[in-house]
C-alpha cells in the first residue's frame, strides 16, 4: 500500500514501540500471546506499506523495524515456552535435576530477571521456581 511520508513514519514508529516497549510490558503466557497477535498484525501490515517519497532513511528504519519486529517474536514463543514451564512447579522441579549447572545458572539468571521486571516480589509462579532453582543449586554445592 503507498502511503505519504507521515504515514510511513508513524507506522514504523509504532511497530518499533510495540517491539521495544509493549513487549517488555508482558507479565504472563496470556499477555505474551496476545501481544505475538497485535505484532504479527502490525507486521504484516508495515511490511506493505511504500512511500514514493521516503528517503534512504526512511527506508533503512522500516527495514530495521521489520526485522526487529522478527526477531522479537521469536524470542516472544521462547519466552512463552518458558513462562508456561514454570506454572509447572512438579515437573520444572525434576526438569532442573537434569540441567547442567550451567543451564541451571541460566535459568536462575531468567527467573530472577522475570522477578524483578513483574514486581511481585515473594508471590507467583515465577518467584516459587526461582526458589527451586536456588535449591538446586544449593543441593549441588
Amino acid at each position: 500500500m503507498i502511503v505519504k511520508v507521515s504515514s510511513y513514519r508513524d507506522s514504523i514508529d509504532h511497530l518499533f514501540r510495540v517491539v521495544n516497549v509493549d513487549y517488555h510490558a508482558c507479565v504472563n503466557a496470556g499477555e505474551l500471546r496476545n501481544w505475538v497477535s497485535i505484532a504479527e498484525r502490525l507486521l504484516a501490515e508495515v511490511s506493505g506499506l511504500e512511500c514514493k517519497r521516503a528517503n534512504e532513511y526512511d527506508r533503512d528504519q522500516h527495514r530495521q523495524s521489520l526485522e526487529a519486529a522478527s526477531a522479537r517474536l521469536a524470542q516472544a514463543q521462547e519466552r512463552i515456552e518458558r513462562v508456561e514451564s514454570i506454572t509447572a512447579p512438579i515437573i520444572v522441579s525434576q526438569k532442573y535435576k537434569t540441567m547442567t549447572d550451567a543451564e541451571l545458572q541460566n535459568e536462575l539468571d531468567f527467573l530472577v530477571y522475570e522477578n524483578n521486571r513483574i514486581g511481585r516480589g515473594h508471590e507467583g509462579e515465577v518467584f516459587k521456581a526461582l526458589l527451586q532453582v536456588r535449591k538446586e543449586i544449593a543441593e549441588r554445592n
